[in-house]
């Protein structure tokens, strides 16, 4: 049974530290709290996700509110010169990988692999990476997880990711409280410098156990759809 990564909070600290100094270059982040989850919660931070620094501003957040730090899910970076060789500090910060369809499609054309080592491989990856899910959340931890699957900061697309929703009502079903504590992230028109970004922390709920993957990504989208603004509305507002 694989397990959590071993945090390393003084590496986690650095860590955001320094990328937050380059998203107050980037950015004018605004935020806000429209509600927290209660001590005893288990967490699952779903975000829309629109930019490199949605997982910091995240992380900072959780950390600061609720004292924890959330674990997020991240790609094998098999073969990648530069992802490849930081991987071991993308755990010390609570990363752990998951495996993707089209990762197999391009690790079958590396060199030593083929179609069936590397499905193989991503079984193994996955199986593992549902074990981490379920054992944060049983632990009452947070798990940051973006179900769109992909980034994007014009529109809200389908909340495809299932996976970490199925690994939360599994655990909601064996008696833990597992709440869904909704986050959108609205960027302003594209700019090198000073680019706005409201990030609002919206209202938790629980995940009812008797419901499926869609019925709970379904409400995570309607809240969304409550708060995210389009890059005009939103500095429209601020002008």
């Amino acid at each position: 049974m694989a397990k959590p990564p071993k945090l390393r909070r003084w590496v986690w600290h650095l860590a955001v530290a320094g990328w937050m100094l380059t998203a107050r270059i980037r950015l004018r982040v605004e935020v806000v709290v429209h509600g927290d989850p209660e001590p005893g919660d288990a967490v699952l931070l779903a975000g829309k996700h629109a930019s490199a620094f949605d997982i910091v501003l995240l992380g900072k957040l959780s950390n600061q509110r609720i004292r924890r730090i959330p674990f997020f899910q991240m790609g094998s970076f098999i073969g990648y010169r530069v992802f490849g060789r930081i991987k071991p500090i993308l755990h010390m910060l609570g990363g752990f990988e998951v495996m993707r369809p089209k990762e197999v499609r391009r690790l079958s054309k590396m060199p030593g692999w083929d179609r069936t080592s590397a499905l193989e491989h991503m079984r193994q990856v996955n199986e593992g990476a549902e074990s981490i899910r379920r054992t944060v959340l049983r632990d009452t931890g947070a798990l940051a997880v973006f179900p769109e699957g992909t980034r994007n900061d014009e529109e809200i697309l389908p909340l495809v990711s299932q996976l970490e929703f199925l690994s939360a009502l599994a655990v909601a079903r064996e008696g833990v409280r597992v709440v869904v504590w909704p986050a959108v992230f609205s960027l302003g028109p594209r700019r090198v410098f000073r680019r706005r970004c409201r990030m609002d922390l919206l209202k938790p709920f629980a995940l009812d156990p008797a419901a499926s993957s869609e019925e709970a990504l379904a409400q995570v989208e309607v809240a969304w759809r409550a708060a995210w603004q389009a890059p005009e509305a939103l500095e429209a507002e601020g002008a």
